[in-house]
């Protein structure tokens, strides 16, 4: 081991790393307060992070990997403290910032160096310029790219899997960096004190992209899994929307058909009673002849579709559509904001335990240059929500929230915008959509 290369890295600039690694991913996560407050309640963090390098700073080498695995520790408590989140993301986050704040360090003291010691420019100021300048427009552009990477589709959950992986790349890297010091005569390391800083920067930046490459492949996996799970809702509502216009034109052809049949039997020398009978067959047919009328047939099948059982929990729906507006979408995407909207409002409603408030309303009418699509339905126990935070009643919790992302899907696809409110008692649901 060389001593005198150990002890040269100064301790306080890894403490200021870290500390400034843990606050990149303290202002990309959620934070228990205010960014304000936050910044106040890291500093004492910083401080202990300091003290603690500093007066292990001549212990033997023997103590050096344990001083490190403390150091993560104060950093993964530093992160659990301002961070709402679970021990396992936090624990993800922690090797992150680790293999980040040592990269920092590594790059840092690389230019101090070259700048101080070979260049011989006076470290009195330009050390602290250097500190500040390099840390600061480092931790920058990674937390830039970690704050893409981080977040993900139905927000930032770790696996057991992925803190593995995350530990063998953080490990190896490290390992591989830190080589000349322990082993300085083997083929991947070296004796001479800038040659060693200049191996331990490249390995750590190679390491750092290393895990970005990783994360982002994380972040594709998820993004794929997400469009197949909103294509499988886009197929599901189309399938229904297929099923239902079959289903509409056979009970228009059997309405037809009876219409006829009676007809012909009041022609007939019949009783008072078979009239009366006819009469309220045909009252009953009636009421399952397919009755919407929106001005788009796509939408008056939707609609039909979800009848049968807003009629069946006594659901009170109205309607204001010009469904006319709609003509320049495509069936799959009307079938895919409608059909979830709907199954959304239904589902809610049903949980309603007064029948009397349970109301839906569906509204499409034109403003300016936009079509304006509301689903209204009532609520007993209002929160504040949003598109991203939206607590399911469905069995299985994996599927949540993939019919709002569909939905936002179809409105984006149109460059338009899906927007989730309550205002009192009612849920409100708003897609705007510029008109062709």
């Amino acid at each position: 081991m060389n001593e005198w290369i150990y002890n040269d890295i100064p301790r306080a600039f890894t403490a200021i790393a870290q500390w400034g690694a843990c606050m990149v991913y303290v202002m990309i996560l959620k934070n228990r307060l205010g960014k304000i407050k936050t910044l106040l309640l890291s500093l004492p963090f910083l401080f202990i992070q300091c003290v603690f390098l500093l007066t292990t700073k001549n212990l033997s080498l023997f103590w050096w990997f344990p001083v490190l695995i403390v150091a993560i520790l104060l950093m993964w408590l530093m992160l659990k403290s301002l961070c709402c989140i679970g021990r396992k993301e936090c624990t993800y986050v922690a090797l992150c910032a680790f293999l980040t704040a040592e990269t920092a360090a590594a790059l840092e003291w690389l230019i101090h160096y070259y700048v101080v010691y070979i260049r011989k420019v006076d470290a009195s100021v330009v050390g602290i310029i250097l500190l500040f300048l390099i840390d600061g427009a480092f931790l920058t552009i990674v937390g830039m790219a970690e704050k893409r990477l981080l977040n993900r589709v139905n927000g930032f959950y770790i696996t057991r899997k992925e803190i593995l992986v995350t530990i063998v790349i953080v490990l190896c890297v490290f390992l591989t960096s830190n080589l000349s010091y322990a082993f300085p005569d083997t083929p991947f390391s070296s004796r001479l004190f800038y040659e060693v800083f200049r191996i331990r920067a490249y390995i750590d930046i190679a390491g750092l992209l290393v895990l970005f490459f990783y994360q982002l492949q994380i972040r594709e996996k998820l993004e794929m899994i997400e469009m197949n799970s909103i294509r499988q809702v886009l197929r599901s509502q189309y399938e229904k929307y297929l099923y239902q216009q079959k289903s509409n034109e056979l009970a228009s052809i059997k309405y037809h058909d009876l219409k006829h049949q009676i007809v012909a039997l009041r022609k007939e020398n019949d009783q008072i009673k078979r009239e009366e009978w006819l009469d309220s067959i045909e009252n009953e047919i009636d009421s399952y002849k397919m009755s919407t009328a929106t001005g788009n047939s796509i939408l008056d099948a939707m609609i039909e579709d979800k009848m049968l059982i807003i009629r069946k929990y006594n659901i009170e729906f109205t309607y204001v559509v010009n469904g006319s507006l709609l003509d320049f979408m495509h069936v799959t995407d009307i079938c895919s904001i409608f059909g979830n909207g709907l199954d959304n409002a239904i589902e809610a409603e049903i949980m309603e335990q007064d029948e009397e408030k349970r109301i839906i309303h569906l509204t499409v009418a034109a403003k300016r240059k936009m079509v304006c699509i509301t689903l209204e339905n009532y609520i007993s126990h209002p929160e504040k929500i949003s598109a991203e935070h939206l607590e399911t009643t469905k069995a299985n919790k994996d599927y949540h929230g993939y019919g709002i992302k569909s939905i936002r899907y179809c409105a984006e696809k149109y460059h338009g915008n899906l927007s989730i409110k309550t205002e009192g008692n009612w849920f409100v649901m708003n897609i705007i959509i510029p008109r062709p």
